[in-house]
């Protein structure tokens, strides 16, 4: 089951918190943190609607290391293991804002770089453009 998401909370230049959903009322709680390295760091948590249902949060640090071979995503069923749509959309959902805040702090990330001028500082906005959880900011940087 392909989850629809829905990007309900958006925070990211201010607490760093981003709040996702999906069509069951699953949601992902992304949290932006100082790195304790140097580069990214991200706390993602699944939060299923049904309440019987916990998953443990997960910190991702970017760069990622070349020879980390990934975390796996610890469900608890409280009332028996459970399966369908539901869950499924919940894991999709998951998988799909992990990857995309990997990518999105990889493209954050890209600003610390020397510019090589103004269509090449204007190239790296746009390419930020396209992520919903930036948009104000690069709005208002965008018209200066």
């Amino acid at each position: 089951m392909e989850a629809i998401i829905k990007l309900r909370k958006s925070n990211l230049m201010g607490d760093g918190i981003c709040i996702y959903e999906d069509q069951y009322g699953n949601s992902v709680f992304m949290k932006k943190e100082d790195s304790k390295d140097s580069g990214e760091e991200f706390v993602a948590k699944l939060r299923f609607k049904d309440k019987s249902i916990k998953a443990k949060p997960i910190t991702v640090t970017v760069p990622v290391k070349d020879d980390e071979m990934g975390t796996m995503l610890h469900i608890d069923y409280l009332e028996g293991e459970k399966a369908g749509d539901e869950i499924d959309s919940a894991i999709d959902m998951f998988t799909k804002v992990m990857q995309r805040w990997i990518n999105l702090m990889y493209d954050i990330a890209m600003l610390r770089a020397p510019s090589s001028g103004e269509a090449d500082a204007k190239a790296r906005l746009e390419k930020l453009s396209k992520y919903e959880e930036l948009s104000d900011f690069i709005g208002i940087l965008m018209k200066n």
